[in-house]
């Protein structure tokens, strides 16, 4: 069986058949239109691979937009989205297709944005990360499923190995260090000596990457299924010291995170940023924060993880009371909780903090102001204390009906005549 054939069936067996149905009339419209048409970069590589296909990339030798435009008005699509860089993206009732003119890339300085100039399809793998991204398959009727490898990306997919395309690909985009620790963990692959070498010695061009790049590279790393084995990676080849230089990952924490997981316990993105800030002081939680331009809730996440540590001995008092426990916690990221509450070993702290998070926080009290003011407390300081002291009572299980706490407050008021 030829790769082309082994392509089409692969396709088939991982694409719904409507899928392939699309991608065949796209291929025979363009090249009605006298535009080659390709499948490109990780749908590729994942086609290969006989992984799910998440995400279907195309590349055209030419004006993507116009061709979306047509493609839109044979398949009953609309073209959602434009870019000044010459994208497209096509919606159809069954399927969402990313079209990319191909094109050229230069980089004036290390970190800088690309500047783009239309390319042909060789010049367009030619940009991408890696050999096993820069892929095509093409959708041309005749030729549909043959595969175009200029840089033996199907070798290094059988090597188990994520290589760059030239010595100053990290240069260019240092986050494509990231990319390299993601894929390998993602795939099991490794980089070959000669991008490891590359990827330590260039490092220090993340410098140069703003702080929201780095954030979202982060942010793809810690939606993988196992991110902490990227992580790992990345403080061994100094990448997270490029990042901040006091930036660790202790093998404590996948550790930690392997006992979480095995407890049957959900691990979020975020709590990756928690565990990351873990062992800083507040003035490096501060500067990472920075660093990563961070949105309000990463901000809080960070901030907060290191301001807990501060309280956690606490929390292992003997005897102490829910609502002790929720006086020490109230208002900080539930998620810094969580990641606490994996790295703790004493079993104590840990079920306290993950009771505050799925339940102590979530209690209220019966009585709201204005029933207070029905029983007769007057506004002011007064009935602030007084609902504090009923949320309390609720927490520590001492109060359980609407009547009780009607009952605390009368015996209050009676106390205060």
């Amino acid at each position: 069986m030829s790769s082309q054939q082994t392509i089409v069936r692969r396709m088939e067996a991982l694409l719904p058949p409507v899928t392939v149905r699309l991608l065949h009339a796209a291929g025979a419209l363009a090249s009605q239109a006298g535009v080659p048409l390709l499948l490109v970069g990780g749908s590729v590589r994942d086609l290969l691979l006989g992984r799910p296909v998440l995400d279907l990339d195309l590349a055209v030798e030419g004006d993507a937009p116009r061709l979306a435009a047509a493609l839109a008005q044979e398949l009953g699509g609309t073209v959602t989205a434009r870019s000044q860089f010459g994208t497209a993206k096509l919606k159809t009732p069954d399927l969402t297709l990313d079209l990319a003119s191909a094109r050229r890339e230069t980089y004036a300085r290390p970190g800088a944005l690309p500047t783009v100039a239309p390319g042909g399809l060789e010049e367009d793998l030619a940009r991408r990360d890696f050999t096993i991204n820069a892929m095509a398959v093409d959708l041309a009727p005749g030729a549909f499923g043959a595969l175009r490898d200029p840089f033996d990306g199907q070798g290094d997919l059988e090597r188990r190995t994520v290589r760059v395309l030239h010595g100053g690909s990290f240069a260019d985009d240092a986050t494509r260090i990231l990319r390299a620790t993601r894929y390998e963990a993602r795939l099991g692959f490794r980089m070959d000596p000669d991008t490891e070498a590359l990827a330590r010695r260039d490092a220090h061009y993340l410098d140069a990457i703003g702080g929201d790049r780095l954030r979202r590279e982060l942010e793809r790393t810690f939606q993988e299924p196992q991110p902490e084995v990227a992580m790992t990676r990345s403080r061994d080849l100094g990448v997270l010291a490029a990042i901040q230089p006091t930036l660790g990952w202790p093998e404590s924490h996948s550790q930690a995170l392997a006992r979480w997981r095995g407890e049957g316990e959900r691990v979020q993105p975020l709590l990756f940023a928690a565990l990351l800030a873990s062992p800083l002081s507040p003035e490096e939680a501060t500067a990472l924060a920075k660093r990563l331009n961070a949105p309000l809730r990463w901000g809080r996440v960070i901030r907060d993880t290191v301001e807990l540590r501060d309280r956690l001995p606490a929390l292992e008092a003997p005897g102490i009371r829910p609502s002790q426990v929720a006086a020490l916690l109230r208002g900080l990221e539930p998620t810094a909780m969580e990641a606490w509450a994996a790295l703790a070993q004493e079993a104590t702290m840990r079920q306290r903090l993950l009771d505050y998070v799925r339940r102590w926080r979530y209690v209220k009290s019966t009585l709201n102001g204005h029933d207070l003011l029905a029983l007769g407390v007057p506004n002011g300081p007064a009935m602030g204390r007084l609902l504090a002291e009923l949320l309390d009572a609720r927490l520590d299980g001492l109060l359980r009906s609407r009547a009780e706490e009607e009952e605390f407050v009368r015996q209050a008021l009676s106390r205060a005549l």
